[in-house]
């Protein structure tokens, strides 16, 4: 009966730390965040009022368009990374992952149209 009711208690109490962990975590993902960020090896611009999805579509966008790793930071600790993976054609898969102070947290993958991409014209050799 001792070890039945110090198992309770021991899982009472594991279960109110995953809580009091749970409402602690910000909810700042959720709402308009400003987010400041961009290109590698180009200046950060500052983007304002834009939520998690807006900036990890704006970042992989920006990723599938350049061929270069996009990172947008919060002042929060948040960091959205975009990193184009391959695709040398219409469509470019895009790795976004989600970090917060060094901690990954999630990572989505998605295919993106490339609107820069030209056909490659064949190589025609003319003898006379």
């Amino acid at each position: 009966m001792k070890k039945i009711i110090c198992l309770l208690g021991i899982m009472v109490m594991l279960f109110l730390s995953l809580v009091s962990y749970a409402v602690s975590e910000p909810t700042s993902l959720d709402k308009k965040t400003t987010w400041i960020g961009g290109e590698k090896g180009q200046l950060p611009q500052k983007v304002e009022n834009m939520t998690l999805a807006e900036i990890s579509e704006k970042a992989m966008e920006e990723a599938a368009i350049s061929g270069r790793i996009v990172e947008y930071r919060t002042e929060d600790g948040f960091v959205y990374r975009a990193i184009p993976d391959y695709g040398k054609s219409k469509r470019r898969l895009v790795r976004g992952s989600l970090w917060r102070e060094g901690k990954w947290l999630r990572t989505d993958r998605i295919e993106v149209y490339n609107r820069n991409f030209r056909l490659p014209t064949p190589y025609v050799h003319h003898f006379n």
